[in-house]
C-alpha cells in the first residue's frame, strides 16, 4: 500500500490537505505534530471516504509536521511528512528527515497495580505521542480471562465483578498493559503479577511477587485539594479511635470505608486531620477510587473531577448520574479537543457537543465530517497560555 499527501497554505493559520491511496483503505489517520519545546500530538481518525481536510487557526509562528496514515486489509502505510509554518506566501516542504510513525507513538512510562478485596486497580502513565487505545488484559496462569480497550484519556482501570471479572482472593493474576495505534500494537505489553486479598491482608498475599509495581490502599489524611497552596506537612493519622459526631459511636476502617458502627454514617478524610460526612458532600464521591475520594467541579464545567485521580465524571444527556470515560457506551469523539462523549441520536452516533456524525469501522469510531475542517484554536490557545497538559492523544486538558 502507498499513500500520497499534498499540502497547501491557503491563508495565515490555514492549511489545505489532499491525499489518496493506491489500494483499498478502511480508515485514515490525519497526524499533526506541533513542534517546539513542548510537542503536541493530534490524530484524527477518518473514514475511507474522506480524502481532503482543512486545518484552521494554527499558530502562524509555529512549525508543524503533518502526515496521513492509511490502514486497510493489506496493512498500513504512512505518507511523507510535510513541514510547514502556516503563513501566507510560504510553501510547505517535504521533511525527509522526519522519522517513521513509530518514533511519534506514545509509550507506557510507568504501570502499577493495587490489589484489593476481589479487585485489582491498574494505573499507568504515558509519554506524549499518537495512540488509539490502551489495552488492559488479565490472565490466570496460561488462561486469558479478558482484554479491555480504553480511550487514551483514561489513566487507570478497576478490574472486578462490575466489569464481568469475578476475581478470587488468594489467586495470582497477570495483568498486561499495552498500547495500540492504527491497528498495530505499540510497545511490548508490561506484565505485573498481583493477588487480590481482603483489606489488611494485601501485603501478605503479595509478598512473593516483585514489589516494584505494586501499591497498597491505605487510610490517608494527606490533602486532596490545597485551596491556598499550603506547604505545611500533612496531618498524621489519629492515634485514638475515630468517633462519629452524630452518635458518638466508634468509626471503623473496614472494606476501604470509614463507617460508624452505630448510625451507619460514612465519612471521607479531608486531609486536615478530620473527616467529612459523605451525605453532606455536594457532589458525593468518585467512582474510580477505593477508598472513595471527593468529587469537585471546575468553574464553567458541567462534568466533575475526582480530587485524587483527576479522572473526569461525565453526565450524559438523559442520565441522572455520572459516567467514567471507560464506561461510555460509544467512547469519545474525533472532532473536539478536548474530546467529548459520543451519544446515539435518531439512530446515529454523534458527538454530544458538536453533533458531528461518527461511524463504526470494525470496532472503532471514525469521524464522518459535515465539513472537512478542523479548528486548532482550542489546542493552540491553551498551549500558548501555559494552561494545558499534553495528553498522549494530543488532546489538551486543563492542569490539575
Amino acid at each position: 500500500m502507498r499513500v500520497t499527501l499534498t499540502a497547501t497554505i491557503v491563508a495565515d493559520g490555514s492549511v489545505a490537505l489532499d491525499w489518496q491511496a493506491d489500494s483499498h483503505v478502511r480508515t485514515y489517520h490525519l497526524l499533526i505534530v506541533r513542534t517546539g519545546a513542548t510537542r503536541a500530538y493530534t490524530a484524527l481518525k477518518l473514514g475511507a471516504d474522506t480524502v481532503r481536510y482543512r486545518i484552521d487557526n494554527l499558530s502562524r509562528h509555529q512549525r508543524y509536521l503533518v502526515a496521513v496514515m492509511a490502514a486497510g486489509k493489506n496493512g498500513a502505510a504512512l505518507s511523507l511528512w510535510w513541514s510547514m509554518t502556516p503563513q501566507a506566501g510560504l510553501t510547505p516542504l517535504p521533511d525527509n528527515s522526519a522519522a517513521g510513525v513509530d518514533s511519534y507513538l506514545s509509550c507506557l512510562s510507568r504501570v502499577t497495580v493495587m490489589p484489593q478485596d476481589a479487585r485489582l486497580t491498574v494505573f499507568w502513565d504515558r509519554t506524549p505521542g499518537f495512540i488509539d487505545t490502551v489495552e488492559v488484559g488479565v490472565a490466570c496462569g496460561e488462561t486469558a480471562l479478558t482484554q479491555i480497550d480504553v480511550e487514551p484519556e483514561v489513566s487507570s482501570l478497576s478490574l472486578d465483578h462490575l466489569r464481568g471479572l469475578p476475581l478470587v482472593n488468594g489467586k495470582a493474576y497477570t495483568v498486561r498493559v499495552g498500547t495500540r495505534f492504527a491497528g498495530s500494537a505499540g510497545q511490548r505489553p508490561v506484565e505485573i503479577i498481583a493477588t487480590p486479598a481482603p483489606q489488611g491482608h494485601e501485603r501478605a498475599a503479595n509478598e512473593s511477587h516483585p514489589q516494584t509495581s505494586l501499591i497498597y490502599a491505605t487510610l490517608s489524611l494527606a490533602p486532596e485539594v490545597e485551596i491556598f497552596g499550603d506547604t505545611a506537612p500533612p496531618a498524621c493519622a489519629a492515634e485514638h479511635p475515630i468517633v462519629c459526631f452524630h452518635c458518638r459511636r466508634e468509626v471503623l476502617w473496614q472494606s476501604y470505608q470509614l463507617r460508624c458502627q452505630g448510625c451507619g454514617a460514612e465519612f471521607v478524610p479531608n486531609g486536615r486531620g478530620d473527616f467529612l460526612t459523605l451525605g453532606a458532600l455536594r457532589f458525593g464521591t468518585c467512582r474510580c477510587c477505593l477508598p472513595k475520594k471527593i468529587l469537585i467541579q471546575k468553574p464553567g464545567s458541567s462534568s466533575l473531577t475526582c480530587a485524587h485521580s483527576g479522572k473526569e465524571h461525565i453526565r450524559l444527556p438523559g442520565s441522572d448520574g455520572y459516567t467514567l470515560i471507560e464506561d461510555l457506551p460509544h467512547g469519545l469523539c474525533q472532532c473536539c479537543r478536548p474530546r467529548r462523549p459520543l451519544v446515539k441520536r435518531s439512530g446515529r452516533i454523534v458527538c454530544s457537543q458538536s453533533g458531528e456524525s461518527h461511524r463504526n469501522e470494525q470496532g472503532c469510531y471514525v469521524l464522518v465530517p459535515s465539513a472537512p475542517v478542523f479548528d486548532a484554536r482550542a489546542i493552540d490557545d491553551l498551549l500558548d497560555q501555559g494552561l494545558a497538559e499534553i495528553c498522549a492523544t494530543g488532546a489538551s486538558r486543563g492542569r490539575r
